[in-house]
C-alpha cells in the first residue's frame, strides 16, 4: 500500500516537472500522456488493493467475533463467582452425609477434627442457594453413633468433645451398610441430592453385620442413581480401600494423620461438596 502511494506521487511530481520545465516542454504532450496513464493504472491498483484490504479485515475481525469466547469482554469470574452460579443452579435439595473415624487411632486428631468440622459447618451455613441441604453425621468405632440426623444445615449444632470422643475399634462396613439403608428410606424418590463422605484414619476391624461385597453392591448401585461418595483415608492404601468399595478413584485421596492433614482433608472436603451440588 505504502509503496503505491509513494510511486503516485512521485510521477504526478514528474508530471509536473515535465510540464513547467523549458526543456522539456516540447516533449510535455507525450510524457504527460504517458504518466497520466501510469498515474491512472497506479491509483486504480491502489483503489483495489485497498478494497482487498478492508475486505480482508473485515473478514478477520468476523473469525475473530466468532473464535472469542462468550463473555470475552466482561471481567473474569473468580472461584467463588463459580461456586455461587453453580449453588444457584443447584435443581433440588442435598442430603450431605459424612461417616467419621471415631475410633481409639484418631484421639490425637480429636481437637483438630472437631475444629475442622466446625468451619466446614459454618461455611455451609454460609453458602447462598436456591434449595436447602441437611446434614446427617454419622461417627463410629465399634459401633456407629448419629451426632446430627437429616438436619437442615443451619439448624445443626456445632460438634463438640462431648458427642466426639475417639476410643474402640473400625466397623466402618456396619456404619456404612446402616446409614446408606437408612438414607435410602429418606431418599426413596430420589428427589434429592446426596453426597457420602467417608473419613478414616485405618482398616476395618470389627464388622458383623455387613460384608464388604455387600457394600460395593450397595454403592455402585447407589452410584448409578446419581449419589456421590468420596473417600479420604490415612495410615492405608486409600485407593485400594476405596476401590473394594465401588467408589471412584478420583473421589478418593490419602490424608496426613496430623492436625494439619485433618485440617486440609475436611476442608477439601468442603470444597467437593460445593462442586457436586
Amino acid at each position: 500500500m505504502r509503496k503505491l502511494r509513494r510511486t503516485a506521487i512521485l510521477l504526478t511530481l514528474i508530471f509536473t516537472f515535465s510540464i513547467f520545465c523549458p526543456k522539456y516542454k516540447a516533449k510535455s504532450f507525450a510524457i504527460s500522456t504517458i504518466i497520466g496513464m501510469v498515474i491512472g493504472l497506479g491509483a486504480a491498483a491502489t483503489a483495489i488493493a485497498s478494497l482487498i484490504f478492508l475486505a480482508n479485515k473485515e473478514e478477520t475481525e468476523d473469525d475473530n467475533l466468532i473464535e472469542q469466547p462468550d463473555g470475552q469482554d466482561e471481567p473474569q469470574k473468580t472461584d467463588k463467582d463459580l461456586e455461587k452460579e453453580a449453588l444457584n443452579d443447584r435443581k433440588k435439595p442435598t442430603e450431605i452425609v459424612f461417616i467419621l473415624d471415631e475410633s481409639g487411632s484418631m484421639w490425637h486428631l480429636k481437637k483438630s477434627t472437631i475444629s475442622s468440622f466446625n468451619e466446614m459447618l459454618e461455611s455451609q451455613k454460609n453458602l447462598d442457594t436456591k434449595f436447602p441441604a441437611y446434614l446427617t453425621t454419622v461417627v463410629f468405632s465399634d459401633n456407629m453413633k448419629k451426632i446430627c440426623d437429616h438436619k437442615e444445615i443451619h439448624e445443626v449444632e456445632n460438634m463438640t468433645s462431648e458427642n466426639y470422643n475417639p476410643n474402640g475399634c473400625t466397623a466402618l462396613m456396619d456404619t456404612l451398610g446402616k446409614t446408606i439403608n437408612e438414607m435410602s428410606e429418606i431418599n426413596k424418590d430420589n428427589d434429592k441430592n446426596v453426597i457420602f463422605i467417608i473419613i478414616t484414619d485405618g482398616y476395618e476391624n470389627a464388622s458383623r453385620e455387613f460384608k464388604r461385597e455387600d457394600i460395593k453392591k450397595m454403592i455402585e448401585a447407589k452410584r448409578e442413581m446419581g449419589w456421590n461418595f468420596i473417600f479420604f483415608g490415612a495410615n492405608i492404601d486409600s485407593n485400594k480401600e476405596a476401590g473394594s468399595l465401588g467408589i471412584d478413584k478420583k473421589y478418593t485421596s490419602n490424608f496426613a494423620a496430623t492436625k494439619e492433614g485433618m485440617r486440609d482433608c475436611i476442608g477439601i472436603c468442603n470444597n467437593m461438596i460445593c462442586c457436586m451440588l
